[in-house]
């Protein structure tokens, strides 16, 4: 009888641990990006040899995702250009992935990672824009940044 208590009881504190785990749900998340390198690419005759390949760039870069809905798949970007709805899923150790699709087929990926054992929330977005300015170019963006879950002070 002892041991079945015991084991009970293990079971209970680990699903416990294990529910505390995925319960980071946050139905807001304000982001800075604040390290960005980036890459293009140019098929125009006077642009030939002007690839950027990594290049680092420096502008900071704020969006927010409001009305996540991890169950309807769903989340309310507010960024540069305005609102959109975007496709929103749980991502791999609790994270959470955003991917937006523009008009113009061109895709935005965000991913949020749970807060570290220091608290902070670290993000990616890549931005992957075919230019058809560009004649069949391309723009590559990388950012890495940080993220809040509620309203208030920026990260």
């Amino acid at each position: 009888m002892g041991k079945v208590v015991v084991a009970a009881a293990a079971v209970v504190i680990a699903g416990s641990a294990l529910a505390q785990e995925v319960e980071w749900t946050p139905a807001y998340l304000g982001c800075t990006f604040t390290q960005t390198v980036f890459s293009s690419h140019s098929e125009l005759p006077w642009m030939a040899g002007k690839d950027e390949v990594l290049k680092p760039g420096s502008e900071a870069f704020e969006m927010a995702f409001a009305a996540i809905d991890l169950v309807g798949g769903r989340a309310q970007l507010i960024g540069n250009q305005g609102t959109a709805t975007v496709v929103a899923g749980r991502g791999a150790f609790d994270s959470m992935v955003f991917l937006e699709w523009m008009p113009l087929g061109n895709a935005n990926l965000t991913t949020v990672f749970a807060p570290g054992k220091d608290g902070i929330i670290r993000a990616v977005t890549s931005r992957h824009i075919a230019d058809p300015l560009q004649a069949g170019g391309y723009t590559a963006t990388q950012m890495l940044g940080t993220c809040k879950d509620h309203l208030g002070k920026a990260p």
